[in-house]
């Protein structure tokens, strides 16, 4: 019988008192005798062994997985990896090198702890009212930096509770350091002890020779570390692995629907084990239904606070963590961008050589990879021994990483071999004055200057003779800048321009656009060429065509505050969503026919919603466009209709929501209607119908209720009602092919990036563009064209 680990009590005891229990509490909740929690907590004499099924009862009524507490004894096969893996795990994972730190630092110096959110910002809808209230703040660009205040739990404990994890995060979030917390921990016996992880770079997974499985991947990587292939295997059986999976996002396209199959097979065969996989949460294209999904939550000022504390005291500088909070909240939107660890790591770089801050991300990026180059450049110029070729100044030397990143950016390559580096460099020095000809002076030339810019962090080894950006942002942001620099800004026929919107519909290109539309000096003409592609996306599909074409229809025929535009992104939400209920819920910030639309899908949704169909049309989709384009609702927003009884309504749809209870909506539909001043008194009467029609004491979880004619009837009986007198409802997913959902999905997405790019950067655009787009975002090519005809 299993017997509590040392760790393992001392997790324990914090989890029951922090819940504010005493003992006697803890096994009343866990109906378990007293004298067993006490044996659990090591706090007797005799025997300290439990039944597994009493443990898990006890440790499930504090939340903890009740493996994560017991003492296996020393497994020889674990401590075997443990002691011969050890040692890869701290040199590749245990330090980490802050960009220019002139020596790696151990992760515990710098590490701060991090929160995860269980609700994705993607899928968190605020309320429109306090959509409102931040656009009323006058500060879109930066909608979604520190905003979210999600209550979070540490990362640590969300792996104790969920033992299959995805962990999504925005770039530079710090998905890949908290991974290698987690390893180094476990190798210290600090958590999971009796577990043992692998930690597998994805991308290097998918790059690996003959395509192996996973299972092979992990042995064989394993075996470079002289770990026999059957303690690999038995270990495995055992479910005694920790497998930690980083960076699902930086694999290849053309690789990453093998790479998804290759860990579903995996998970499904070794189901025992622990998995943690990392991703963007912007480019989620997959679908691994047995693992949770978790977000890395911004940090908030604690953290910030620590990070910069440990920064400072890391670095010999005369600036002060103190100096560095104190311009920090004298600035809200520093505080903002702070949020994220990269860019408050570059906050950090900059104002310790200037004091002061930029004002956007890509202002950011752009002063800390220039003064990083700087410094290689100063450090050049003030070694005595033989310095780098001396044409080379810190701007030639970013034209040449620019140069880099976009070759290499457009091929899809993360990594590089060393010889082509070498050969980059070469060429282009070249062409600089008073280069050598030699082409063996000029190879030795480009080594030494490639191993002097790996010095400043910006190109780092990630095997022998490979090598990439320290950092996917930095690839992205060189790339950019690339582009910027070689296109005509000011011409909607520039080649450049037209080539990168080719990308528009590429998930791994979206950070890409938002980084150079925030550079161009001016970006109106590449916003029409996203504009002209957007459109063009859908223009054959009749189908498509006559869904947008109801869209305005709608749009125009609803009585509301809001602009148009905002109002088709509301009804297409719904569509995207098959009705699914994540539209915005009712409040008393809605306008009328919005807030009754609303409810009437929000029911719809739940009486005709197929699982199937819902995980198949949503994936890959990131549901949020009314939420991005939120600067057209109007920020000058008259009070809200005072419906009757307003707080009651209220109160009562969102106990409803929680409880998901279809006739309890209904009722709140029909008051609704009944209001004498909308003049709905028709839909009232068939609401009221089609409630007589549910059963008297519906249970909602039931299967038979779920698989029942009856519901499907009901839900179509609500469908015809909302197309007469609401105009909604209308079964346009049954209506499309797989190819049309799919390219929905293209336009959808390529509209939110198009919105993002508009209204959440520092772009610069002309008045006359801007107003141009949001007028036509979402509108059918007929509409558009015939206003193209009157200008």
């Amino acid at each position: 019988m299993p017997v509590t680990s040392k760790i393992g009590r001392e997790l324990l005891e914090k989890a029951y008192k922090g819940k504010g229990w005493t003992q006697e509490r803890w096994a009343q909740e866990s109906y378990c005798s007293l004298a067993t929690i006490k044996r659990i907590l090591g706090k007797v004499n005799g025997p300290k062994d439990v039944g597994e099924n009493i443990l898990s009862q006890a440790c499930s009524a504090v939340g903890i997985n009740w493996r994560n507490v017991v003492d296996c004894g020393d497994d020889p096969l674990i401590q075997e990896v443990r002691e011969k893996y050890g040692k890869y795990l701290n040199l590749h994972h245990g330090t980490i090198k802050c960009l220019d730190m002139s020596y790696p630092i151990r992760l515990d110096d710098v590490f701060v702890e991090v929160n995860v959110l269980e609700r994705l910002t993607r899928n968190l809808r605020l309320t429109q009212e306090e959509l409102i209230e931040q656009a009323h703040q006058q500060d879109f660009e930066r909608f979604g930096f520190g905003r979210i205040q999600e209550a979070g739990l540490l990362g640590l404990e969300a792996l104790e509770r969920f033992s299959w994890l995805v962990v999504l995060g925005k770039p530079g979030s710090g998905k890949t350091t908290f991974l290698c917390r987690v390893a180094i921990l476990n190798l210290h016996r600090q958590f999971l002890p009796d577990y043992v992880s692998v930690f597998v770079r994805l991308s290097d997974f998918a790059a690996a020779p003959n395509q192996p499985s996973l299972e092979d991947y992990i042995i064989q990587h394993w075996q470079s570390q002289d770990i026999p292939p059957e303690t690999a295997q038995q270990l495995l059986k055992k479910g005694r692995v920790l497998v930690l999976l980083d960076g699902l996002d930086e694999v290849k396209e053309v690789d990453s629907q093998r790479v998804v199959r290759c860990v579903q097979q995996f998970t499904e065969k070794f189901i025992d084990n622990y998995f943690v996989l990392t991703c963007r949460i912007a480019a989620r294209e997959y679908s691994f239904p047995s693992f949770t999904e978790v977000e890395v939550a911004d940090f908030k000022l604690p953290q910030i606070q620590d990070f910069a504390s440990k920064w400072f005291n890391s670095h010999e500088t005369r600036k002060s963590a103190t100096d560095f909070i104190t311009h920090l909240q004298a600035n809200p939107r520093m505080q903002q961008l702070a949020t994220s660890p990269l860019l408050l790591t570059l906050l950090c770089l900059v104002f310790e050589d200037s004091g002061q801050f930029m004002e956007s991300r890509a202002d950011l990026y752009k002063q800390g990879i220039e003064l990083l180059l700087f410094k290689w450049n100063s450090k050049q110029h003030n070694l005595q021994r033989e310095r780098v070729y001396s044409g080379l100044n810190y701007r030639r030397i970013q034209e040449l990483l620019a140069e880099i990143a976009k070759e290499t950016f457009e091929k899809d390559e993360r990594f590089f071999r060393e010889r082509n580096l070498e050969s980059w460099i070469s060429d282009f020095i070249r062409n600089l004055p008073e280069a050598k000809s030699d082409l063996e002076a000029l190879r030795v030339e480009s080594n030494k200057v490639l191993k002097s810019i790996a010095e400043y962090g910006l190109l780092v080894e990630r095997a022998q003779s490979f090598w990439s950006f320290s950092h996917l942002t930095f690839h992205e942001y060189l790339t950019a800048q690339a582009i910027v620099t070689n296109c005509n800004y000011k011409s909607i026929d520039d080649p450049v321009l037209n080539e990168l919107a080719n990308h528009l519909t590429k998930r791994q290109w979206r950070e890409v656009f938002l980084l150079v539309v925030d550079l161009l000096t001016d970006a109106s003409c590449l916003l029409q060429i996203m504009k002209q592609k957007v459109d063009f996306l859908v223009e054959p599909e009749n189908i498509l065509q006559e869904m947008f074409n109801c869209l305005y229809q709608k749009s125009c025929s609803v009585k509301t505050k809001y602009k148009p535009a905002g109002i088709r992104a509301f009804y297409l939400d719904g569509i995207i969503e098959n009705y699914g209920g994540y539209i915005c819920a009712i409040d008393k910030s809605l306008d009328y026919d919005l807030s009754i639309d609303s409810a009437l899908s929000s029911i719809l949704g739940t009486l005709l919603y197929e699982q199937n169909l819902h995980q198949d049309f949503g994936q890959g989709v990131n549901i949020s466009l009314d939420r991005v384009i939120e600067p057209l609702f109007e920020v000058d927003i008259p009070p809200a209709m005072d419906y009757t009884p307003v707080r009651d309504l209220f109160h009562l749809w969102q106990s409803a929501e929680r409880r998901k209870d279809v006739k309890a909506r209904l009722s709140i539909a029909i008051e609704k209607a009944g209001d004498p001043r909308q003049g709905n008194q028709a839909l009232k009467q068939a609401l009221e119908q089609l409630q007589t029609q549910f059963p008297e004491n519906l249970d909602e979880t039931n299967p038979a209720w779920l698989n029942s004619q009856k519901r499907k009837n009901l839900a179509e009986k609500l469908r015809q009602i909302m197309i007469e007198y609401r105009g909604i409802g209308h079964d346009w997913q049954g209506q499309f092919t797989q190819k049309q959902r799919e390219l929905l999905k293209k336009y959808y997405n390529a509209t939110e990036l198009l919105a993002n790019s508009l209204f959440k950067t520092n772009c610069v655009v002309s008045p006359e563009v801007r107003q141009e787009i949001e007028n036509t975002l979402l509108l059918p090519i007929s509409e558009i064209r015939f206003r193209d005809s009157r200008c």
